[in-house]
């Protein structure tokens, strides 16, 4: 008996250390393949890990080291867009740590830094289903934990302010969001956190991107780069965001060879580790699509266009932003084929989701009413079109101010049909001011220039105001990009006509005189 009871104490004392010394090894492999890449295999690590952890006695390290998985697990499930799983576990997660919080403020001390990870964690489920106001309120629990622990000046509080940044941004508020993202890289500049720092360059290339500051764009995607390059490897499922980036950044200044070499880039190391149906291999189509929209070929767009929106509807609501995106897309490819009822059709379906998701001060639902309102004016329906452009107009002047790109191109927008209904008057108040706003604004100052000057410079010459249409004329040549040959031809041949013009008209006065 006394040999049964030894044996039995031996049993009872070895076995939790082995179990104890399975689940360190076997979280630090589901760690190594989650930082790889390998996010099926660090999900399948993370399970065993919870059921050798479920084994154990229930005590407080115990549930915190649970409640770190299913965080985990959670972290991962979002990574795969599985995202009704993900809420599941990152909820386990919360409710584990709660029981192992208990109401000891030393316990709560101990154990915030796992509560907070979930917080943030809730922050980005939120973000990914565009419910950008609950994001906020998670991201705000998180740091006022952070602040009463430690102050805003460490990574805690950088990693924080990335989120936050994020969705500033995604709300269209590009000033704050700028400023939340520039104190995480000033932070984490002083840290040893390197994919946070490439994190926070990558948001920073995304604000710049959308306020049309592709150097600025460019700069800190290459810093982003650079740092995933050297923590993972130039092929990780991260640095194909990157390469997006650097994708939208090369197709917004022209370059489109380059930019399908990027965006090829990143769907090769999506299909290495994403599953067929992932929403970012759909994101990856969407972005061909958009090249090859850019090349003319409408025919290949519309495939990718079709191919990513059938992704999305799989695993999307309704009305999630994804699938305004693919929608609007697709009402500019059927727009360029003067297919303008099909156009319409999509552009609508697009702005109804973009209004439900952002309200009507957004610069996606501006961006609808500028693509509504230039096919109103391909029917002739210029009272339409105009209401649509004064709507994109006036979202636009509240995101970015006066001087912008875009705001610039809403005011060309409407000169041009204004100039169609042969209201001269407007159609040159609205040119002009088109031209202020883009000489004045801090982005691509050249990006369509040329056609701005080229379109007043028209109203002019049959205004007969021959030295400022001549003046129109030769800026339209000089400031046309590289593959703008057309207009630089067009202007050209306009000079050419005035010149002409003046010279006749001189001819006259001397006769008469």
């Amino acid at each position: 008996m006394s040999s049964q009871s030894s044996s039995l104490e031996n049993i009872e004392y070895h076995h939790p250390k082995n179990i104890f010394v399975d689940t360190e090894n076997q979280s630090i492999i589901a760690e190594n393949h989650y930082n790889e890449g390998k996010y099926s295999e660090a999900l399948k690590e993370n399970e065993i890990l919870v059921e050798l952890l479920t084994k154990m006695p229930q005590t407080q390290p115990v549930i915190r080291d649970l409640s770190r998985t299913f965080y985990r697990i959670g972290i991962i499930l979002l990574k795969q867009a599985q995202y009704t799983r993900c809420f599941e576990y990152l909820n386990k997660a919360r409710e584990s740590i709660r029981v192992a919080l208990g109401d000891k403020k030393e316990n709560i001390d101990e154990n915030s830094e796992i509560y907070i990870n979930i917080l943030e964690a809730l922050a980005e489920f939120y973000i990914s289903q565009d419910q950008y106001q609950e994001a906020l309120d998670y991201a705000n629990q998180a740091m006022a934990m952070i602040t009463e622990r430690k102050g805003e000046s460490n990574k805690e509080a950088a990693s924080n302010f990335n989120i936050r940044g994020r969705i500033l941004l995604l709300q269209g508020e590009y000033g704050n969001a700028i400023q939340a993202i520039k104190k995480a890289r000033d932070i984490l500049q002083t840290t040893q956190s390197p994919p946070e720092l490439a994190k926070t360059f990558y948001n920073l290339a995304t604000v710049y991107n959308y306020l049309s500051q592709y150097e600025k764009a460019e700069e800190n995607s290459k810093h982003s780069l650079e740092i995933y390059c050297q923590c993972f490897g130039p092929r990780h499922p991260e640095a194909a965001f990157v390469y997006d980036m650097l994708g939208n950044v090369n197709l917004n200044k022209g370059y489109f060879d380059k930019a399908l070499a990027y965006y090829r880039r990143s769907l090769k190391i999506r299909n290495l580790f994403l599953d067929k149906h992932h929403p970012n291999l759909a994101s990856s189509y969407e972005n061909l699509g958009i090249i090859f929209y850019k090349k003319g070929d409408y025919q290949q767009a519309l495939e990718y266009h079709n191919k990513s929106l059938e992704m999305r509807k799989s695993f999307y609501t309704e009305n999630h932003l994804d699938l305004a995106s693919s929608y609007n897309n697709i009402g500019a490819l059927y727009y360029e084929q003067a297919s303008y009822m099909l156009a319409l059709e999509n552009f609508e379906k697009s702005l109804n989701i973009r209004l439900k998701c952002h309200g009507q001060d957004h610069v996606e639902v501006a961006s609808s009413y500028n693509n509504l309102g230039n096919v109103y004016e391909s029917l002739g329906d210029y009272t339409k079109a105009i209401e649509c452009q004064n709507k994109s107009l006036s979202i636009r002047k509240k995101c970015f101010g006066e001087n912008h790109i875009e705001v610039s191109t809403s005011y060309n927008n409407l000169a041009a049909i204004y100039h169609l209904m042969g209201q001269r008057k407007e159609a040159f108040e609205n040119y002009m001011k088109s031209i202020q706003a883009l000489e004045a604004s801090t982005s691509e100052k050249n990006k369509g220039a040329g056609l701005r000057y080229f379109n007043l410079g028209l109203l002019a010459s049959e205004n007969l105001d021959y030295d400022l249409a001549l003046n129109c004329f030769l800026k339209a040549n000089k400031t046309s990009a590289a593959g703008r040959r057309g207009i630089q031809f067009y202007s050209s041949n306009q000079i050419n006509r005035i010149e002409q013009a003046k010279l006749a008209c001189n001819t006259n006065i001397d006769e008469k005189l």
